[in-house]
């Protein structure tokens, strides 16, 4: 067996076991509430300068609730296929001493994570029923942690029904607080 097809292999046997010591019992849908936001901002005046805020940051009250809905998270064959030729591809290029930030035709390698191994995945979606984001996370300890493809956008449970979220806002990476209630589906 040549060693793209052991990592195929590995991948599809490692991906149920990655899902199945998520915690399920966040799995659900949840409506959230911000209650408190802070961080940084950039602002820009009319002759295209820019000042830095810090501090409680305001958002728009459409911004400040939101659902979230929590799942496992499903590969298709392509997306495996993808991820054991990164697994395959990144190795190599480490080992002939090639910078990884140079352009390639596959993922980028700080995304493999994120696109490869990810037991879960939050899709965020605002009251106006868009999908602002979806985060991943990667089960067992880390089952109440979910991030995006970029460092700001993360979000994390904190204990009970308390969330925090940092989100790219005004140009700045945010904080957001508060609180989310699990909705039961009805019986």
């Amino acid at each position: 067996m040549c060693a793209r097809q052991f990592i195929l292999s590995l991948l599809t046997t490692l991906l149920p076991i990655a899902a199945a010591t998520s915690s399920e019992s966040n799995y659900g849908q949840y409506f959230c509430v911000v209650e408190h936001v802070a961080g940084l901002t950039l602002s820009y005046d009319g002759e295209n300068r820019r000042s830095v805020l810090s501090g409680k940051v305001n958002i728009p009250d459409s911004d400040t609730k939101f659902f979230i809905k929590i799942a496992p998270k499903q590969y298709s064959d392509i997306q495996r296929e993808i991820c054991a030729a990164d697994v395959d591809y990144w190795p190599k290029k480490i080992e002939q001493g090639i910078a990884v930030s140079q352009p390639h035709t596959l993922d980028q390698l700080e995304f493999v994570g994120h696109n490869c191994f990810a037991s879960d995945e939050v899709a965020v979606t605002s009251l106006d029923g868009k999908i602002d984001d979806r985060l991943s996370g990667y089960g067992g300890d880390l089952g109440r942690y979910y991030y995006g493809s970029l460092p700001a956008d993360w979000f994390a449970f904190t204990g009970g029904d308390e969330f925090q979220r940092g989100v790219a806002y005004d140009n700045g990476p945010v904080v957001e607080y508060g609180h989310c209630t699990k909705l039961e589906p009805p019986k």
